[in-house]
């Protein structure tokens, strides 16, 4: 005779046999029905076993039931490329008489890649070397090495540019002056007047350090650029902005002003209106 007692102990003894044939199934593996060899009533018609991650129990029929995909699992982003380090090679076999008398130092990609972190919203390397390539910025027969000079020296450019822009400046006389000054700023290691620079102009250093002030504006930006990446006038014009000269026998601008070509003779034509959109069209 069944009292509620025994009945009691029963379903809960039931419970705990369901609960303890629940385990792991594998993935696309049968979670539930009872086995391959059941039929009719003795099959249990429900989950018998837990699915992996991804997976849910999917009744088929009263005898089998599967784990099946329901989602994909989530995807592991590839690593970045490993960045350029240490000095930049020099590739340029044109004139030697570049930037009289300011040359300014070699491009260091460590230095660079500092800068370009510290502003942040830069590209990867192969990005910019894209971004180049669609430009048609490089001249023909560049290595990936070569194109990897002339994108850290494009984007150095960008940097500046982000620092001070070309379109505060009502002509290119005012813009070359300013520029120019940075430059030589740089060249003399001069960071407290870098920002005294800036800050007459109501600007900001954009987070960087001394260090990373003098790397910038005292860099050689002719370093790879006629070598490299001169196909693209709206590119090469802009680079020359910190570019200076002490030899312009019409005294356009002063001297230390920036825009001059390697020769260091008359303005390089057009560099400050094609700085204008120089950013932008480099998709910064």
């Amino acid at each position: 005779m069944f009292t509620s007692d025994n009945l009691f102990f029963l379903f809960g003894l039931i419970f705990l046999l369901v609960v303890s044939s629940v385990d792991a199934a594998e993935a696309w593996g049968q979670c539930g029905g009872s086995g391959g060899s059941c039929s009719g009533k003795n099959c249990v018609d429900a989950q018998t076993s837990t699915c992996p991650t991804g997976f849910a129990c999917i009744r088929s029929h009263e005898w089998y039931w599967q784990c099946v995909r329901t989602s994909d699992p989530p995807s592991t982003p590839p690593p970045p490329p490993p960045l350029p380090t240490g000095p930049m090679p020099f590739y340029c076999n044109c004139s030697q008489h570049l930037v009289i008398p300011n040359d300014g130092f070699a491009p260091n990609y460590d230095q660079l890649n500092a800068i370009f972190k510290r502003i942040g919203g830069f590209p990867t390397h192969l990005e910019m070397i894209e971004r180049l390539d669609n430009l048609n910025a490089y001249n023909e027969h560049q290595s990936p090495n070569q194109k990897l000079s002339g994108a850290y020296m494009a984007f150095a450019t960008v940097a500046k540019f982000k620092m001070v822009p070309p379109t505060l400046f009502k002509d290119e006389c005012e813009a070359g002056q300013m520029y120019g000054q940075l430059k030589v700023a740089g060249v003399n290691s001069d960071a407290a007047k870098i920002k005294q620079l800036l800050s007459q102009k109501g600007l900001s250093t954009l987070g960087m350090s001394d260090q990373d002030l003098i790397n910038l504006w005292g860099m050689n930006e002719h370093w790879n650029l006629h070598a490299v990446l001169f196909n693209n006038k709206s590119i090469r014009g802009p680079n020359h902005a910190t570019s200076l000269s002490d030899k312009d026998q019409w005294n356009k601008c002063g001297f230390p002003a920036g825009g001059y070509n390697d020769r260091g003779e008359y303005p390089q034509w057009g560099w400050f209106e094609q700085a204008k959109d120089y950013n932008k069209l480099l998709g910064m």
